[in-house]
């Protein structure tokens, strides 16, 4: 973003925000203001907010802390309170952010600490808080599994995220001191790509981590992974089950983006997992070749029949619990010049076709010198642990057994709800077949 440099612009060293009408409860518990970024100037700001005033209501609800307001370049819509903003001078897009937080938030509040947060963190047990996160001047959201590590601070960059953090008003004006005197060849913002011969900026938590010897100079005291994991869980590098999440005080779901779909009158509407399998599979149900075949794929029975709403029964064939035979009608019909779509509910009942999958359509091109290239597209899932836990003869996850045993037929993981489109379609326009494993915790879940 080129930036105006009139006066009263957030970016400029001498600007102060007035944050004096932000309301102050008088009876609070910990001496924290709660604010929420938001200053991404693209298409779905809007919609963005609109979700941002649910995620501040709920920490205000919950929270005994000192303030709680958004910053934002846009108002926020009702019923965020006049109270509950500090309009940030100014736009910002997704590259900005990083050098608002490092380098301008400290002056956006007046507590000890600020609890940072962005319109996808959520509170997922309160009872996890713990006075203790107080005493350091930086927790941080970290992947669920990297809490084992026994270092100050976590050593694996991939793994840690500044999304959900609770920092200290020391940290916040250190941060603001180093990367504003760039007191190091790192503490540079602006990296220059070689491939694109693009100038870029780093993401603030990025720099953070590349930073911390740096940092440490200031006097500031991070927390270990281990604390970290009991205050916020994220699933920016790996994917988190619901009931794991309930571990931490709080959640970063990067997954919750906005899948932006085009209602009758043109107004966008919010996509979720389970929509986006719906509207994959009405976009695989218009196409002349292809065919819907499993159990419950006509008659209700399992989490699969709700994906499939919006298809015709002509195009359903429903078949009984014989699922070695399935995969092999399914390898038959594709060799006909059909795309059947054929649905095992769990992984665990994939199992029983393994001969047909791996020695028959995994090998077929081989077998047939590339003359036989059928186009099968799978769907199975990993089953469901909540509400209802199904057992571990239900809940299995042998994606990296499936991998490690097909050549041909390609695996894709839906872990991400934004992919889970673009993924079926690629399926269908490829040569060759595909098992798309779904996620059937995340049916409900997001």
């Amino acid at each position: 973003m080129i930036k105006d440099h009139t006066e009263g612009y957030y970016w400029q060293d001498d600007y102060y925000p007035d944050i004096s009408h932000v309301y102050k409860s008088t009876d609070y518990k910990y001496d924290i203001d709660v604010r929420l970024i938001d200053g991404c100037g693209d298409s779905v700001s809007q919609q963005r907010l609109e979700k941002s005033v649910e995620v501040l209501k709920e920490f205000e609800e919950k929270l005994p802390f000192r303030s709680f307001a958004i910053v934002s370049p846009l108002v926020p819509p009702h019923p965020c309170e006049e109270h509950n903003w500090i309009q940030l001078k100014g736009t910002m897009d997704y590259h900005d952010y990083g050098e608002f937080v490092l380098k301008y938030l400290h002056k956006y509040f007046d507590a000890k600490h600020v609890l940072l947060i962005q319109w996808d963190c959520f509170i997922t047990n309160i009872d996890k808080w713990k006075d203790e996160f107080l005493d350091y001047d930086l927790v941080y959201t970290i992947s669920d599994g990297c809490q084992k590590d026994n270092s100050e601070f976590i050593e694996d960059v991939g793994h840690f995220n500044g999304g959900l953090t609770l920092r200290s008003k020391k940290f916040c004006q250190s941060t603001s001191d180093y990367f504003t005197n760039a007191k190091s060849k790192d503490g540079i913002i602006y990296r220059f790509d070689e491939s694109s011969g693009m100038v870029y900026k780093q993401n603030e938590d990025l720099l953070i981590h590349e930073n911390y010897e740096e940092l440490k100079k200031y006097d500031l005291k991070f927390a270990s992974p281990s604390l970290s994991s009991e205050f916020s869980l994220g699933n920016h590098t790996l994917p988190i089950l619901p009931h794991r999440k309930e571990t931490a005080f709080g959640f970063h779901d990067m997954d919750m983006k906005f899948q932006i779909v085009e209602d009758d009158n043109g107004e966008p509407i919010i996509m979720k997992y389970k929509d986006e399998l719906n509207r994959s599979m009405k976009w695989l149900s218009d196409k002349e070749d292809t065919i819907f075949m499993g159990q419950s794929v006509k008659y209700s029975g399992n989490s699969i029949y709700g994906t499939l709403q919006d298809i015709d029964d002509e195009k359903r064939l429903e078949l009984p619990v014989f699922e070695e035979i399935q995969m092999g009608m399914s390898t038959g019909m594709a060799l006909n010049g059909h795309v059947p779509i054929s649905c095992f509910p769990r992984m665990d009942f994939l199992l029983r076709c393994m001969d047909s999958l791996v020695n028959h359509l995994d090998k077929i091109q081989s077998m047939s010198n590339g003359q036989m290239k059928p186009k099968v597209i799978i769907r199975t899932a990993i089953g469901s642990r909540e509400p209802l836990n199904g057992g571990v003869q239900h809940t299995q996850n042998y994606i990296e057994e499936l991998k490690s045993m097909l050549t041909e037929v390609k695996v894709v993981v839906l872990d991400k709800t934004e992919n889970i489109f673009n993924e079926f379609t690629k399926a269908y326009d490829r040569v060759g077949s595909t098992i798309l494993i779904e996620y059937g915790d995340y049916y409900n879940d997001r």
